[in-house]
């Protein structure tokens, strides 16, 4: 019957339980009593997933079968704190500065320099009444008056084309393409703003930052100069770290359609100087100081210990366990483990040097176990 029951459960798996059956398969095989006994809703946030270990720690203490469920449980509680980490990452990486300087161009006058606040960039300029210049140059709203473009330009930034940073056509003159202050056609605020959500921010996962990179573009349709400032945005003052070329723009100066070939290049050249230029070297020191502490359960120091391990081994992340990331990973954790769990691996498991991670954890939890039993029965 029981069996039976987890079957259906499995067919109808949707949100968050999907989610955690495709990360660790057999993690939601008590799902449907949690939810009946302990009221669990299943969903990855750390507050119900805590309760949920606390009560189980609680049955596990006088019933050894239960272990199995406690192990499940506290899988679902490093998620939802990996969950909680990465939405407090993103929030912090897109929060904006609060000032920025401007250069306020205007033909046949001096450069003047001013300090607008973030909420006044896409306002009037107040050097020049009803006016919205476009921040690389051009007249009222960016498209008619030939003020030196920023990325370049002969006099008056009319002769040599260069795209006009926040968008027109070649020269940054006469072609209205939408900028991002002040909108137009498809490439709204709105729209740039919701293409750019969930992006993983690339100094925590790299890998996961190019797939969302390329999801984002092919999702929304995205065109070059749409593209070019989802980028700049993304990187602010890092951007000229690894823009290189890349404009969204063709050597003739018009818009790369969303479906261009030489748009998605463009892109690849970004995603690999980015990997090259703005991803911290490897340092295994801060794998090495990463060690399980007294009282910390095993798998809450595995997930402290990937952390630090994807951010700075310098191997591009696997699941694979045979793969150069699962291995090291592996070597870590045996490194870092209290050595009453260590020791206990190396002296029951034979094959601990050449499992894999999945393996070793499972030994770690059962070393756990055996350690805390005879502990109550000293007591």
């Amino acid at each position: 019957m029981g069996k039976s029951s987890l079957k259906c459960e499995a067919a109808v798996l949707e949100g968050d339980v999907k989610f955690m059956e495709w990360h660790k398969q057999g993690s939601t095989q008590y799902i449907t009593k949690w939810k009946k006994k302990y009221g669990f809703k299943g969903k990855l946030v750390v507050t119900e997933c805590e309760n949920l270990v606390t009560q189980l720690q609680q049955k596990a203490a006088f019933c050894k079968k239960a272990q199995l469920e406690l192990q499940c449980a506290k899988l679902w509680l490093l998620q939802a704190k990996r969950r909680q980490e990465q939405r407090k990452a993103k929030a912090t990486a897109a929060k904006p500065p609060t000032h920025v300087h401007a250069a306020v161009i205007k033909a046949d006058e001096e450069t003047h320099i001013v300090c607008r606040s973030q909420q006044d960039r896409s306002g009037p300029d107040p050097a020049a009444p009803g006016a919205e210049p476009c921040l690389a140059g051009g007249g009222a709203n960016g498209v008619k008056q030939a003020a030196p473009c920023l990325e370049g330009g002969g006099a008056n930034g009319v002769k040599q084309a260069a795209p006009c940073l926040e968008g027109g056509g070649a020269n940054g003159v006469k072609q209205a393409a939408p900028c991002l202050q002040g909108g137009g056609a498809s490439g709204t605020k709105q729209h740039e703003t919701q293409a750019r959500e969930g992006l993983t921010p690339h100094k925590i996962d790299i890998e996961q930052w190019a797939t969302d990179i390329r999801g984002l573009q092919t999702s929304f349709n995205l065109n070059g100069d749409e593209m070019f400032r989802v980028f700049r945005n993304h990187f602010k003052h890092e951007w000229g770290r690894v823009r290189d070329t890349f404009t969204g723009r063709d050597e003739g100066g018009n818009i790369l359609r969303h479906n261009s070939e030489i748009l998605r290049q463009g892109m690849e050249g970004v995603i690999l100087r980015t990997k090259q230029t703005l991803v911290p070297p490897p340092n295994y020191d801060k794998i090495n100081q990463c060690r399980q502490k007294e009282g910390e359960d095993v798998y809450e120091y595995q997930g402290r210990l990937e952390a630090v391990f994807k951010a700075h081994s310098g191997i591009p992340e696997s699941t694979e366990p045979n793969n150069p990331y699962q291995q090291h990973l592996k070597l870590a954790l045996m490194s870092g483990f209290q050595p009453k769990y260590s020791d206990f691996i190396q002296k029951h498991f034979v094959n601990h040097s050449t499992a894999n991670v999945n393996e070793i954890m499972n030994w770690a939890t059962h070393a756990e176990g055996v350690i805390q039993r005879k502990k109550r029965r000293k007591i």
